[in-house]
Parts: C-alpha cells; sequence; structure tokens
C-alpha cells in the first residue's frame, strides 16, 4: 500500500502517471484537506465568534454556518460555507507555535499552510526576457529602451499572497489578516446616533431600580445613567435622549467618586425599555457585560462606526502622541465581541490579557487599534470626541502597509492533547481564526509539477476538465518547469546549463504560490525541489 500523509504527497518517485496520483489522493483529499489547529482557537462565522472544537462537535446543528475566507483570485473577503468540520490525531512532533505581533498566538500542526505577503525580489536577469541586469538602475535602463518588458513589468503585482505551510515560515513572514468591511449596506432599526448610545452604554451606562412610591402605589421603575469626564460626549448623550426618548434630561456634577465626572442620568421608560430591548439588565455589568446577537444583527457596514464611537468615548482612550486607540474590559465576554465585530469589519485589533498582580483586583482585557489604522477610519468617525489626536496622514511607508500580522517567534511544541480541528470550506478552502490575533488559515493543495511547458495549451485544458469532473480534488495546481538564459532567453524544462552557450541559466519553478528562480528558494524547498517528481502530461 502506498504511503502518504496528511500533507496529501505521494513518497518521492512513486509513479509518473499523474491519474494514478489522482486516484490516490482523491479520498483523503476529501478527508484530510490540509492541516490543522488546536482547540481554543476561534473561527469568525456569520454566528459568531466560535470555538473550532464547538464547530466540529456541534457541526449538525449549526448548519448551514459560514465563515469569513480570503479569495484569493478576487483577493477580497467575503462569507464561504462550511461543508465539513473533522477533528484530526496528530502526532506530537507535528506542532509548531507561531508567535507574532498583535498577540499572534496560534498552535497547529506543521503541514498547515498560512497566506504569506512576499515581495518580489528583483534578481540578476529581467524577469520579463531573461536579460542580465547587474543593478537597480540597470534594470530602470532596461525598461526605458524595452517596451514590451516594461509593459508586461508594470503589469505585474509588486506584492504576492503565497501559500506557505507552517513549518516553511520564518521570523519576518507576514500572515495575512481581514481588511475588508464584510458588514452588509442596508439601513436597520439601529442608526448612528443610536448605535452609538449603545457602545457608550457598554462602557459608561448603568440602569438601577428603584421604588416610586408616589401616590402610595410602591411602582417598581428603573434609572438610566451615563457617566463621563467629558462634558462634550455627555452632551451628545443629552441630544439623543432627547431626539429619540423625547427624555430632557441636562449634565450634571454630583458624582463623589471624582470632581471630573459628570453624569446624565433618567427615568423615562421608554429608555430602560430599549435598552432592554437589546439585552441589558439592571444592576452591575462590570464583568459579563456584553454586545447582544441582536445588536450585531442589526450592525452595517456604516453604523459599525458609530458603536466604535461609542466605546471610544466611554471606556476607550486614544493616544495624545501617536493617535492609538485602546480599549479596556475587565469581561471577557466584550472583549471576545468588540474582536469579532472589528475583523468582520475590516479593522485590524489585537487582545492582549493582563494580569493583576494584586488579590482583590481581576485580570484585564486591553484591545488595540493602531494609530494609522484609526487614520484610515478618522473621516468615518464623527462622533468621537478627541478626534483630532488622530493624526490626519500616514506616511508613504504605512500607506503602503497591508493587512498582514509579522511573525516573531516559532518553535515546535509538544500539546496533551492531539486532537487537533479543521474545516472544510466550499470554495476558498480556508478561513479566519485565532485567539487573541485572526488571520487566514488554509488547506494544503495537491500540486502537479511538469518537468517542462506543455506546448499546446488544449492538453492543459483537458486535464484540468477531467479532473473537475472525475474527483473531488478541493483544489490542485499544475506548475512547469523551465530556465532561462542570459544570452537566449527561454529554454524548456530544468536546465542549469545553455545547451547552446554553456551559460548558467536561472532554473523557474513554482515553491509555493508563485514562479521564482530557484536559486532564490531557502535551503529547505531547494531540497524539495530535488526530490520533486514530475509527470508527463500528453
Amino acid at each position: 500500500e502506498p504511503f502518504y500523509t496528511n500533507s496529501t504527497q505521494l513518497p518521492v518517485n512513486y509513479t509518473d502517471d499523474v491519474f494514478e496520483v489522482l486516484d490516490l489522493q482523491d479520498e483523503v483529499q476529501q478527508k484530510y484537506t490540509g492541516g490543522c489547529i488546536e482547540k481554543g482557537n476561534q473561527v469568525l462565522t456569520n454566528k459568531g465568534l466560535l470555538n473550532i472544537e464547538y464547530i466540529v462537535n456541534n457541526f449538525g446543528a449549526l448548519k448551514p454556518i459560514r465563515v469569513l475566507s480570503y479569495n484569493p483570485r478576487k483577493e477580497i473577503a467575503e462569507w464561504d460555507k462550511v461543508i465539513e468540520a473533522v477533528s484530526i490525531n496528530v502526532a506530537r512532533r507535528n506542532k509548531i507555535r507561531i508567535k507574532g505581533e498583535r498577540n499572534l498566538d496560534i498552535v497547529t500542526s506543521d503541514w498547515h499552510p498560512f497566506f504569506v505577503l512576499e515581495k518580489i525580489n528583483l534578481g540578476s536577469t529581467c524577469p520579463i526576457c531573461g536579460k542580465e541586469i547587474n543593478n537597480i538602475k540597470a534594470f530602470a535602463t532596461h525598461l526605458r529602451w524595452n517596451q514590451e518588458c516594461r509593459k508586461r513589468y508594470q503589469s505585474l503585482p509588486k506584492n504576492h499572497i503565497v501559500e506557505k505551510r507552517a513549518d516553511e515560515l520564518e521570523i519576518g513572514d507576514y500572515i495575512l489578516q481581514n481588511s475588508y468591511n464584510l458588514y452588509p449596506e442596508k439601513e436597520t432599526e439601529l442608526n448612528d446616533d443610536l448605535m452609538y448610545l449603545i457602545g457608550f452604554f457598554v462602557g459608561d451606562g448603568s440602569i438601577s431600580k428603584f421604588i416610586d412610591n408616589r401616590g402610595g402605589n410602591s411602582l417598581e421603575r428603573h434609572g438610566v445613567r451615563f457617566f463621563s469626564e467629558h462634558q462634550e460626549a455627555l452632551n451628545k448623550i443629552v441630544k439623543i435622549l432627547s431626539k429619540y426618548f423625547n427624555s430632557q434630561v441636562k449634565v450634571i456634577s454630583n458624582d463623589k467618586r471624582s470632581e471630573l465626572l459628570r453624569e446624565v442620568s433618567t427615568s423615562k421608560k421608554e429608555v430602560a425599555e430599549f435598552l432592554f430591548k437589546y439585552g441589558f439588565k439592571a444592576g452591575k455589568k462590570v464583568y459579563n457585560v456584553s454586545i447582544s446577537q441582536r445588536i450585531k444583527k442589526n450592525i452595517t457596514k456604516r453604523n459599525v462606526l458609530s458603536l466604535l464611537a461609542g466605546l471610544m468615548d466611554s471606556d476607550g482612550h486614544l493616544s495624545k502622541r501617536d493617535g492609538d486607540f485602546e480599549y479596556y474590559t475587565v469581561s471577557e465576554g466584550l472583549a471576545k465581541d468588540i474582536l469579532e465585530i472589528c475583523s468582520t469589519a475590516g479593522i485590524m485589533v489585537s487582545k492582549i490579557k493582563k494580569l493583576t498582580r494584586r488579590k482583590n483586583e481581576v485580570d484585564i482585557w486591553r484591545l488595540r487599534i493602531p494609530a494609522y489604522e484609526m487614520t484610515k477610519l478618522k473621516k468615518h468617525l464623527t462622533n468621537v470626541v478627541h478626534a483630532e489626536r488622530i493624526k490626519e496622514n500616514l506616511s508613504n511607508r504605512k500607506k503602503r502597509y497591508f493587512p498582514v500580522v509579522r511573525v516573531k517567534k516559532l518553535s515546535r511544541v509538544n500539546v496533551e492533547d492531539n486532537h487537533f480541528y479543521d474545516l472544510m470550506t466550499e470554495k476558498n478552502h480556508n478561513y479566519l481564526a485565532g485567539k487573541n490575533c485572526l488571520v487566514f488559515v488554509h488547506n494544503t493543495v495537491l500540486h502537479i509539477f511538469a518537468g517542462e511547458r506543455v506546448k499546446n495549451g488544449e492538453v492543459v485544458k483537458r486535464l484540468v476538465r477531467k479532473v473537475c469532473e472525475n474527483y473531488h480534488l478541493p483544489y490542485f495546481t499544475f506548475s512547469p518547469t523551465f530556465s532561462i538564459c542570459p544570452s537566449h532567453g527561454y529554454l524548456s524544462g530544468g536546465q542549469p546549463v545553455c545547451p547552446k552557450c554553456g551559460a548558467v541559466t536561472e532554473v523557474y519553478s513554482r515553491p509555493v504560490g508563485y514562479l521564482r528562480p530557484v536559486s532564490q528558494w531557502n535551503e529547505g524547498k531547494a531540497e524539495e525541489f530535488k526530490e520533486r517528481k514530475t509527470f508527463k502530461i500528453e
């Protein structure tokens, strides 16, 4: 029996019959479509931010369920249907821990791929025609005098989103996050003002119960209070209460906790009922406050920023020095909700747990949005107090910023539970997941490597059609190998020496996501290239 692993690659030189490989891979590709991640990692779904083990264990009840997924063809994020959820027993030695910026910390099997941003490095030859290039200036001159090369080079992306397995990642690699606002563009029952009111109440609001004994009726009533040190923020609350609830209130300063702390209070029945409708309760809400599903269902592409503005003006803080935003909460549920909402809206955010050193205190969750992200959002954050602290312009370097998080540390680890989890999606075969920082992770792919270019394009078309009609592979690639001679240009196949002039060539193939010279591959991939089995396509 052939030996294969969950990375779905057959042994080297097992067969040169591509359809025998497909026959052997079809079943295992459907069952094990790639790597997997440990329990505790959360996946962003259309039903909230859910632990991956919860999705696997309750998949039947959750169906249909969609996950936030990256479409590499359109280069956008979108919702993709989950068609299967699996648990896989992973050997101890096959686990890798990836730590990075924004509190990225994820343990995955070593074959689990990630989307990685990789910049094109100019080699010693023109990537179009193969002409030898000594430096950047010489390359600019070459493009100036060669219209075809200039035209084709300008159409090339200067950055690639490529696939890298966990065991191929390097310190400094940039893993892709979501930057697309996936909330709908529609009107809901919560407009910008009401969403701001909810956001502010989450941070600095409370509902108390009292007995109104006027007239001897002993009626149970509720009082709603909003607190802040910012007069401007409370003035907004006053206007909203007056406009939507006909509550005539004003800002008062009678709180004993601080001379600066002011409040707005109202016993208007409609205000309390509004907050009850959206999941809030009377009494202390410090440790269990959250953002209800009803609120989440009313979030739109626009009012999500009003919710964020309300959070900022209550328990949020805009840095005077660099304009980044921080929000502190002792409620783990609220921290999770903010991570979910910001990630769905394509806002870069990180969640960090700050451990307390005092016995009478609890741990605090800190959520942070970096300054460059706040600058991009500034024109939409019309309700924010101290908006002047957000920088007006991005530097040239930050204008080119991509939605990525940088890898800082890689290590092989052992964990007690060898059961890891994975999801299969209908179209894109990836999903946004993580613990305190969410990144796109996705499944492996069956690579079909050809020793040389297939001259007849119809042959490749027939191959693709036959695979799609007869097999159930999630996806596969077809990659030819070719060489570039400095003098004679394109050569078919992997020819390290030009047969015409004897010059050293550059051999091109695809390490993971795109074509590049084999001489520029890292050591591990270069060794893998030597062991590749190539197939004849006729």
